[in-house]
Order: structure tokens, then sequence, then C-alpha cells
């Protein structure tokens, strides 16, 4: 049976715990020693004399009186206590230190992300300076492709005025009168023009390669495609100029007079290879030398293009603009589908009037008019597809921020 004690302060009977030295009352928390707890005062006990009478049995309401009227409690052991506290003070420990590493882990991330950001916002200030050299060469070349198609006109004109007048009397188209003084003023603005269409798009090449990590590969690759079409460009002019120089225009019956002005349309290719590529089926045709540097030249400039528009179309998605990406890579298409109608139409045009003979007047004159539609509308067509990639680009620039960036993986991989 459990010991009963008082406690010293508030006076409660506590129900002691078996084996236990020190104790709280729950009342008023007094802690004390169950060696020191006042034990509570009992009646002496009289010892029955030899011939003393049998005390009378005590009556039931006296014994109900002598119940205790206090409510006894069971003390609460003090080491119970301590062990309970230290274990939540363990715990609580032992959880802000985890609390503490988790934050030390995540605050080293975010100091790496941020570095990371840091990095980004550099590699985008080169990015966005290569879609801006890509804008202003895709200007340059539409600058040069208005005025080779105003030049075209007049030029067209005048040997149009020229062959009818020369056939009347079966004599010879002179060079220098075919070509004229614009045209020989055009021929350097061009070449200038191609000059810095190239030199443009060629730093524009070096800061995507010191761009994001999505489009660097590209811009290595655009550095050789760039280096291999000035290379080939400047074969081909030269071999126009050399041809030009070497070759005297003449009306006869057995050459197609298109055929004789090839080299005056290949230093138009200075400012776009393009139209000489949809001009060889002729060549071809008529057994004319091919131009091979010509073709080379038009081939990296396509490849250039395809570059440039897929460079544009990264840029613009990793900037959350999926739909500005198809609109610079929709227009390397149209160039494409442009060149090749192009040289499936003067190839047909060959076919039907490049037979004629000199002195047929009116299918020669006929002829060229054919051969300049085609021209002019290829130009045209040109001039309309570099006009939709310009605009293209100039509106990737407004997209390529950092924090549209930074939420793709790849771009934080540096």
């Amino acid at each position: 049976m459990s010991e009963i004690v008082t406690c010293p302060t508030c006076q409660s009977m506590l129900r002691l715990p078996a084996t236990a030295t020190t104790i709280r009352c729950p009342q008023c928390k007094t802690v004390m020693n169950v060696s020191e707890a006042p034990a509570p005062v009992e009646p002496a006990v009289s010892l029955p004399l030899p011939f003393a009478k049998p005390k009378p049995k005590p009556a039931a309401n006296l014994q109900i009186a002598t119940r205790s009227t206090k409510k006894t409690t069971k003390a609460v052991l003090v080491d119970e206590a301590a062990e309970e506290a230290e274990i939540d003070s363990l715990a609580k420990a032992e959880l802000r230190k985890k609390v503490k590493a988790e934050l030390v882990v995540m605050e080293a991330g975010d100091e790496i992300k941020e570095q990371k950001y840091e990095r980004l916002q550099e590699l985008v200030v080169h990015s966005r300076r290569a879609v801006v050299l890509f804008t202003w060469a895709a200007r340059v070349q539409l600058l040069g492709l208005v005025i080779v198609f105003g030049i075209l006109g007049t030029f067209m004109t005048f040997i149009l005025v020229e062959v009818a007048s020369s056939l009347q009397g079966r004599g010879s188209v002179d060079a220098k009168e075919i070509l004229g003084a614009t045209v020989m003023v055009a021929v350097p603005l061009c070449a200038i023009l191609a000059g810095l269409q190239a030199i443009l798009t060629g730093i524009g090449m070096v800061c995507v390669a010191l761009g994001t990590k999505r489009a660097r590969y590209l811009g290595y690759l655009g550095c050789a495609v760039c280096s291999l079409h000035v290379l080939f460009a400047i074969l081909q002019a030269t071999r126009a100029l050399i041809g030009l120089a070497r070759r005297e225009f003449t009306v006869s019956s057995t050459d197609a007079l298109w055929v004789q002005l090839q080299p005056v349309y290949d230093l138009f290719g200075m400012v776009t290879d393009l139209p000489l590529l949809s001009e060889q089926p002729t060549r071809l045709l008529w057994g004319h030398p091919l131009s091979y540097f010509g073709i080379l030249a038009a081939v990296f400039e396509f490849t250039r293009m395809v570059l440039v528009g897929v460079i544009a179309q990264n840029y613009a998605e990793d900037g959350k603009a999926v739909e500005l990406g198809y609109r610079s890579y929709k227009a390397i298409g149209r160039i494409f589908w442009v060149t090749m109608l192009a040289g499936v139409a003067r190839l047909v045009g060959s076919i039907a009037f490049d037979w004629a003979r000199a002195d047929e007047a009116f299918l020669v004159v006929l002829g060229l008019a054919c051969h300049a539609v085609i021209t002019f509308g290829t130009y045209l067509c040109l001039s309309l597809s570099v006009l939709g990639q310009m605009n293209a680009l100039n509106d990737t620039i407004e997209v390529m921020d950092p924090i549209r960036f930074a939420a793709e993986t790849d771009n934080l991989e540096i």
C-alpha cells in the first residue's frame, strides 16, 4: 500500500509512490525529500488493561466522520519530470541543428544559383548583341537588294533598247554601252554593302559563341560558314570581273544573249548569291561554264541564313516566345522556295526563248523581258523574305531577358 504524506506548504495529502526519494506537489509545485516530508499525526494507541471493559463498537456515523475529508493526490516524481524535460530539450536541440544544416545547404544552393544567374546575365548580353548585329546585317542586305532591284530595272531597260537597235543591223552590243555609268557605280556600292553585311554577321556569330550554352555550338559553326562564304564570294566576284574585262558582249545566232550577260549578273551576287544559284540551270542548258565559286558561295550564304534563323529560334524559345521562334525560321523556308522556283522559272524561260536566232528581234526581246521579270521577281521575293526575317530578329531582342532565360535549366548549366 502507498504511504500518505502531507505537503508542508498547502497541506495537501499526497500519495507517495513506491521507492520515491524526491517528490513534487501537483498543487503548489513544492519539491521535498521523502525523508523530510511530515507524516500525518495518528492518535496514540492505549494498551488494554487486564480488567478493562471493552470499548463499545463505534457507530456508523462515527466511522463516516472519522474518514479524511481531504482528497489525496498522487505525487509526481521529480526524476521522471527531469528526464522528460531533458528528452524534450535534446529533441529541440536536434531539430534546431537539423534546421540549421538545411538552412546552410539552402543558402549555399541559393548562392550558387545567384552566381549562375549573374553569369547568365553576362552571357545574355553577348546573345542580345549577336541578334542586334544579325538585325543590322539583314537591314544592310535588304538595302543592297533594293539597290540591285532598282539598278536591274535600269539595266534591263537599257539592254532591251540597245538590243532592239542593234538587231536592226545585226551588229554587236559593246560591253561599255551595256554596263553604263549606273552599273559601274553600283558594283562598288554592292561590294561595300556585301562586305559590311559579312562583317556584321561574322561578329554576330562570335557573340553567339560567347553567349548562352544552348546556341553556343551554332556560333562556332556560323564562324566557319561565314568565313567560307566570304572566301567563295570574293573568288566568284573576281572571276566575274575577269570575264567582264576580257569579253565583248556580241549578239550572235549561236549564243543566247542572256548567257552572254552572265558575268554582269555575277557581279550583283556580291549582295546576295542566291539568284546565282537559280541561274545555274541555264548555264547547264547552253553549255556555258558553271560558276562553281558562285554555287558554293550561294550554298554557304543559304547555310548562314539557316544558322541565323535557328539561333533566333533558340533565343526566342528560351525567352518563352515559341511563336516568335517559328517566325524567325519561317523566313528561311520562304527563301529556299523562292530560290528553287526561280531556278525552275529560269530554266523554262531559257527553253522557251533562248533558242531564237539573233535576227528574230521579237523573240529575243521577249526572251530578255521574260528573264527580266524572273530576275525582278526573285529579288523582290528575297527582299520580302529578308524583311520578314529582320522583323522577327528585331522582335526576338525584346524577349531576350535573363529572367526569362533563367527558367531553362540548360541555360543555368554554364
